[in-house]
């Protein structure tokens, strides 16, 4: 079996652990791993690097030439650190490079995760985030298999959804706007009809009226929920919020965030509670997408890999916990203090649920008034578009 990994045995910030200090464990496996990373040094090796970023001024994770994306500055910081040489800087897939989940523009992400070949270099990682911006930072690395890639390997997904609780506000019941904004507190019973409706997503339901481009019969539409929970309040800056969490198993373009507009609709009395039977049929229905500022990509699981490594007794888990601290704190200041900051300055979601009298939540055909619609609506929104496609 393969030895815990403890925040005192794992690479943070990859200052390797000294050998003398595992070579106390009985386990002989261990010993064997600490072994491993001392003579890893200089040496090529399969990696999978844990990182965040706010992606506040990125047009998303994925590398595009000539545009600001997450990977650029990533790979341009691996390079720089000696990580990995030119030829993989130019051409990423010389190192194996991919990413487990992709973001779109302005979408952030506290626990993302990459795996490529790289070099061990001395002190690694506090090398490659000399060479990033504070937004973006690398937490440690894990050591994988060879044949090990981020993406495939990841058997379930997290994302959380940070919004104001004015949202959930009654259309027909709205004071004036300084109220509304600053001093609206959700009662019990609103939070209670929240939970309930985010507890109908649960299970797997065909999901194609909540993307594009699927069809009803399309077997990808079809996708598997395991949880989606509405945390409790909380005021910063005199504003009341909230955070939703959503696990699943994957997740399709603009999913998760018409699951939350269809929710936000039921609840402040935009839609009946049946337009959510109704998602789940045939006929297209006009579903809004809420605004893309408050998405996050929490966490990444790897339950069967992990079982995996633990059989074998080799390397150590990916295991997220090893770094929550570090998650934590970069979340709280550099993601959440951002959304909150420009909600109060910018009332993002004020001006979405104004444009929600625009939507019928109702049957609509494939290619008529509703797409017009929710492009209208999505202008109005302000906001940055997400993608929780992966």
């Amino acid at each position: 079996m393969a030895a815990e990994v403890t925040p005192s045995e794992a690479v943070i910030n990859d200052q390797m652990p000294p050998v003398k200090k595992l070579k106390t464990c009985d386990d002989d496996t261990q010993e064997r791993q600490a072994d491993q990373y001392s003579n890893d040094i200089g040496k090529k090796r399969k990696v999978a690097l844990l990182l965040g970023f706010c992606g506040v001024g990125y047009f998303g994770m994925q590398r595009n030439r000539g545009t600001k994306t997450i990977e650029e500055d990533l790979i341009t910081a691996l390079f720089k650190a000696g990580a990995i040489p030119e030829a993989a800087k130019e051409h990423e897939q010389k190192m194996a490079f991919q990413r487990a989940s992709r973001t779109d523009k302005g979408v952030s992400a506290a626990a993302q995760v990459v795996s490529l070949k790289m070099f061990m270099v001395d002190d690694a990682i506090r090398k490659i985030n000399s060479h990033l911006p504070e937004a973006i930072r690398v937490f440690g690395h894990f050591r994988v298999t060879k044949g090990f890639n981020s993406k495939t390997a990841c058997d379930a997904r997290s994302y959380s959804y940070l919004l104001p609780t004015y949202a959930f506000a009654d259309k027909n019941k709205q004071p004036g706007r300084d109220f509304f904004l600053l001093q609206y507190r959700a009662d019990e019973t609103t939070l209670q009809r929240v939970q309930e409706i985010l507890s109908m997503y649960v299970g797997t339901r065909n999901f194609h009226n909540f993307t594009s481009k699927k069809a009803f019969e399309d077997d990808s539409a079809k996708r598997y929920i395991m949880e989606f929970n509405c945390g409790k309040p909380f005021v910063r800056n005199h504003m009341e919020f909230v955070i939703l969490t959503v696990k699943g198993q994957s997740f399709m373009l603009h999913q998760i965030r018409k699951m939350i507009g269809l929710m936000i609709g039921i609840v402040r009395g935009d839609a009946a509670i049946e337009a959510m039977e109704k998602s789940w049929e045939k006929d297209r229905v006009d579903i809004p997408r809420a605004p893309g500022l408050g998405l996050i990509l929490d966490q990444l699981y790897y339950k069967a890999y992990n079982r995996k490594i633990d059989r074998l007794g080799i390397h150590s888990a990916i295991d997220n916990s090893v770094f929550q601290k570090e998650i934590d704190e970069f979340k709280n200041k550099y993601i959440y203090d951002y959304i909150i900051e420009k909600e109060v300055k910018e009332y993002c979601f004020l001006k979405w649920t104004e444009s929600l009298t625009y939507h019928s939540f109702d049957e609509r055909s494939s290619s008529g008034p509703g797409q017009s619609i929710e492009k209208s609506s999505e202008g109005n929104n302000n906001s940055d578009s997400a993608n929780e496609a992966d």
